[in-house]
Order: C-alpha cells, then sequence, then structure tokens
C-alpha cells in the first residue's frame, strides 16, 4: 500500500516525443512500445509521480464487506475512511485496481493522513 503525489500529468499526444522520453521514460506503456506509438494514442494519459510518493511500511485496512446490486459480496470504503477520503463511487466500492481520485474538498484531510502513515 502507498500513495502517488503527481508530479506531472497529461495525455501522451500532448508532449513532444522528447519530453515524453526525459519525463515519462520509465512508465511501463513507455519502455514497452515505441515512443512514437504512444504519442500517438489519443487516449493515453501518462502520469510522473514526484519523490514524495512513497510506498508504506504497514498495510491499512481500509475497506468493509458489503453487498453489490446482485447480492455478491463487495468491498467498499468503511465509514471511518470515507469522513477522510469521501466517496469515490456511488456504491464507495474499492473493488479492482483502478485508482480512485479524492474529491478535492476531502484533498488535505487525506493527505495528512496519509503522510501520518508508517
Amino acid at each position: 500500500m502507498g500513495y502517488f503525489q503527481i508530479q506531472k500529468a497529461g495525455r501522451a499526444a500532448n508532449f513532444s516525443i522528447d519530453e515524453i522520453e526525459r519525463r515519462f521514460g520509465k512508465n511501463a506503456h513507455v519502455r514497452n512500445k515505441k515512443v512514437t506509438k504512444v504519442k500517438k494514442d489519443e487516449r493515453l494519459v501518462l502520469v510522473k509521480g514526484s519523490n514524495q510518493s512513497r510506498m508504506l511500511k504497514k498495510a491499512v485496512l481500509i475497506s468493509k464487506m458489503s453487498t453489490n446490486k446482485n447480492g455478491k459480496p463487495l468491498k467498499i470504503l468503511s465509514e471511518k475512511m470515507t469522513k477522510i477520503f469521501g466517496k469515490f463511487t456511488a456504491k464507495n466500492s474499492i473493488e479492482r485496481s483502478i485508482p480512485r481520485w479524492v474529491n478535492s474538498r476531502y484533498v488535505s484531510q487525506a493527505a495528512q493522513y496519509v503522510r501520518g502513515l508508517e
């Protein structure tokens, strides 16, 4: 578990080939494809983390079990964590590994919380 503090982000098509290589050279999309192919991908968003991003030494439980609309188990953000991070989705699901964006109203307290973790 960790957090990612963004230094630079944008659509690959909006960056020069030189900037993609320089800023995003360690990105898996850039490493595994020709840069010219990456630049042509209109949907690809490249994100560069700052040196303030970090992995935590210890995981923190942030979820509780709920059910989806079909009655199947679903992990959602716990009430305690919802007070810190806000809601991520209508159901507040945290399943799957897609990024979750913290609403701007919660960014300061969420950042303070994660920076206080080990």
